[in-house]
């Protein structure tokens, strides 16, 4: 049969009549598009009424009929069937009505018509050809159809799921990637995750990690690995584990053709954990490493099929809330009206949104914000470049003083990477979470004057001071030109963020997903500090110094 005319019907809006040419399957379906951009909404219906006549074919896409992610009622759609919403004898409204909407991870589609104007066989033909030009446009292999004829209508019943269903499982609970794209693999939070990509999933991961001057880049990958996972060799998983030799900051990654082809095929999710971390940076710098990378990604993500994008980002976006009150900041949060205390901050809020532009192009997309990652929960093993972290230059500092600051009952939070980097595994292959933004911190605090006391009994001599602020005491001794203390006193001396985190949402999802951060006890404590101990990060000044 030959169709000349549709109606595209979009709910709440005013219905487009399109002509269409015999054949030209992809061109109708940008056709489709374009006239849906342009429908004004206007309401339910709106324009109906000026319609000279109806047209014989109205297509309906209800889209998919996602439950809220960390929902405490922990709802789920019912699968059994509730009758039809009209009988062979009803009028349809159109002489032809193709419904699609996506449920339990299928896309259902069907087809409404009229017996008495159209025969059965003819309608099979119509479907037959329609699920072909759907799998080639989704460059999905084809497979044998079941088409069900029914003789009532289930047109546009978002409930309604056909009889053949009903006998298959539903979606399991697990999303399964076959492989996945990993950048930042070198890193502390990355080697975490690749090692649980490794262990709990049957991925094939391929990581886009740099040459080093003196050192090709799968040597750097198997060094990074063995640093912070050193129970076990990365070589045990043997070509699970693809080291793609690139450059996040060149134009394309610096990749060959033949890899992005590769990336483009094959691909099923992209983990984005690599970014530079530096505090320290102008903008054009930041932007390079942290922003034009996940427009790249963002680009991979639509070639091919349809590619998760899961983004680690930092609760640092918050920056430094307005005047007043402390701003409430939660995982819907992103633009309070925040000053931004450096550069990486803008950067990782530039790259959120564009992520959010993703995911409102139709893309899904997930954000994972850490607070201060922090040592392996069981052994304390801290990151490489220890010294780096804030929290350890302004112990550095106090060590190298010989004295702490009267700060009382003042704490600070401290996140695991091993059950940070879980919370990110866990949350991606959640079947039930279709996208959104997670924190993923700790909601346990340790005191500083817990830390004070630990490092006394490691042997590093520490006097309480008078002074009422780690500001306050460094600021004492700037003159003496010590590089750790003024290290120390420029992150003590940064304004407050005026904030206050919410992540009650996230945390009530990891409890489902049975993810868990542990309270930090004395004998973790004591192993993650000997660890930065022994790395050479505390000591105290020579004698005459």
């Amino acid at each position: 049969m030959t169709i000349r005319r549709w109606t595209v019907c979009c709910c709440g809006c005013t219905p487009r009549l399109l002509a269409v040419g015999v054949g030209r399957w992809l061109s109708t379906v940008f056709l489709i598009s374009l006239a849906l951009d342009e429908v004004p909404r206007l309401g339910v219906a709106y324009g109906l009424h000026t319609q000279p006549r109806r047209s014989e074919i109205c297509f309906n896409f209800l889209g998919s009929f996602p439950l809220p992610h960390g929902d405490d009622l922990m709802l789920s759609v019912s699968r059994r069937r509730i009758g039809p919403a009209r009988g062979p004898n009803n009028d349809r409204g159109h002489g032809l009505k193709l419904t699609a909407r996506i449920r339990d991870g299928h896309l259902i589609a069907d087809l409404s018509f009229a017996g008495r104007w159209y025969e059965r066989g003819d309608m099979l033909e119509v479907c037959r050809a329609t699920r072909r030009y759907a799998l080639e446009a989704a460059d999905v292999a084809p497979s044998a159809d079941q088409i069900l004829v029914e003789r009532e209508c289930s047109t546009g019943l978002l409930l309604q799921v056909p009889p053949a269903l009903l006998d298959r499982p539903a979606t399991p609970a697990v999303r399964h990637y076959h492989t996945v794209l990993l950048t930042g693999a070198t890193g502390f939070i990355g080697s975490h995750l690749l090692h649980l990509l490794l262990t709990r999933t049957d991925a094939r991961v391929l990581c886009v990690v740099r040459d080093g001057p003196d050192r090709p880049a799968a040597d750097r990958l198997r060094e990074a690995y063995g640093w912070h996972v050193p129970a076990e060799r990365l070589d045990r998983y043997g070509d699970r584990v693809v080291v793609l030799a690139g450059d996040l900051a060149e134009p394309g990654f610096a990749l060959d053709a033949d890899v992005h082809d590769l990336l483009r095929r094959d691909v099923e999710a992209i983990y984005h954990v690599a970014g530079d971390t530096r505090l320290f940076g102008d903008h054009a710098s930041f932007r390079r490493h942290n922003v034009d990378p996940v427009r790249v990604l963002i680009a991979l993500a639509g070639t091919g099929h349809p590619k998760d994008l899961h983004h680690v980002s930092t609760l640092a976006v918050c920056g430094s809330g307005p005047a007043g009150g402390p701003v409430l900041f939660s995982e819907d949060s992103l633009n309070v009206g925040q000053d931004f205390l450096n550069e990486y901050e803008r950067s990782k809020y530039e790259a959120e949104r564009l992520v959010h532009e993703f995911v409102a192009e139709g893309g899904a997309g997930f954000i994972y914000r850490s607070g201060n990652v922090t040592g392996h929960s069981v052994s304390g093993r801290f990151q490489r470049n220890g010294g780096d972290n804030r929290l350890v230059q302004l112990l550095r500092g106090c060590v190298r003083l010989g004295r702490v600051p009267d700060i009382g009952t003042e704490t600070v939070a401290l996140s695991p990477v091993d059950i940070v980097a879980e919370g990110i595994l866990e949350v991606s292959r959640s079947a039930r979470l279709g996208g959104g933004t997670f924190h993923i911190d700790t909601d346990h605090r340790i005191s500083y004057e817990e830390i004070f006391v630990a490092l006394r009994e490691l042997c590093c001599p520490l006097e309480r001071d008078a002074a009422p602020s780690f500001a306050a005491l460094f600021g004492r001794y700037l003159g003496e030109g010590d590089e750790a203390v003024a290290l120390a006193h420029f992150w003590a001396s940064r304004p407050e963020r005026n904030v206050r985190y919410d992540h009650s949402r996230t945390r009530r999802t990891l409890s489902g997903l049975g993810v868990e951060f542990p309270a930090s006890d004395r004998a973790w404590l004591r192993g993650y500090l000997t660890g930065l101990i022994r790395a050479g990060e505390f000591s105290a000044p020579e004698a005459g110094s």
